[in-house]
């Protein structure tokens, strides 16, 4: 047989790993969990397996036959609309044996997934602010403290192309040594989660650690030119 099941966004449980089922006084191997809403909403409340037309037969005596049609309206907002056509088509079937059930909870039952993204990116965006605002005051408060320094190393006949480099190098590894750690230490942490919720996060691992990547690249460049007028701005 062949489990419908729901979709689950997020789960501290392990996955659903093919099991067997008893169905009357037959045990049953299950080869497969499906997710796909054959059965709409219900699907999400009830029990349901898919068997061959063969088993079907030998377990249809065993219960009551039940017909049931889906509809998917494209625009979810007209199911107000919708109501006198389906309740129409209630009346027209046999009394007790035709209903109509209206599932409008989907509507909103993602709007919680939406928030929850929406403050999560707002986090992530101002925590990589902070933490690039961070060091890029911290270096602008250095330059001036080492002021003094370049000057006497310039004096002794070192090139200012040559100090340049240092100071350039030096800020540049302020930068993306905390970026390689936080790349390293993402990967694991991003997989771990994709465990959880059983998704793929690669991707947008990838995409986060090139927006931190740019972002302190940018915050970088500025750090560079403004130590170098920090630096050299007496001898310029």
């Amino acid at each position: 047989v062949v489990e419908l099941f729901h979709e689950i966004l997020f789960s501290l449980v392990g996955t659903n790993e093919p099991a067997t089922v008893n169905i009357g006084e037959k045990t049953y191997e299950e080869v497969d969990v499906t997710t796909t809403p054959y059965l709409g909403k219900l699907q999400t409340y009830a029990e349901a397996y898919i068997v061959s037309d063969k088993t079907f037969e030998e377990l249809k005596s065993q219960g009551s036959l039940i017909y049931i049609y889906n509809y998917r309206l494209e625009n979810p907002g007209n199911i107000e609309a919708s109501k006198p056509w389906l309740q129409e088509l209630a009346q027209q079937g046999e009394e007790g044996m035709t209903g109509v059930s209206y599932t409008e909870d989907s509507l909103n039952e993602d709007s919680y997934i939406r928030v929850t993204y929406s403050l999560c990116l707002f986090m992530f965006v101002t925590l990589m602010l902070a933490a690039g605002s961070i060091i890029f005051l911290k270096i602008g408060n250095e330059a001036y403290e080492d002021r003094e320094r370049y000057e006497i190393l310039e004096k002794m006949g070192i090139s200012r192309k040559t100090l340049g480099k240092a100071v350039r190098n030096e800020i540049c590894f302020a930068y993306y040594c905390p970026f390689l750690l936080m790349t390293i230490s993402s990967y694991f942490s991003v997989r771990a989660l994709g465990e959880v919720m059983q998704e793929d996060l690669i991707q947008i691992n990838v995409w986060s650690a090139l927006f931190v990547l740019a972002l302190f690249s940018l915050i970088c460049f500025l750090s560079v030119r403004g130590a170098k007028r920090k630096l050299f701005a007496r001898n310029g």
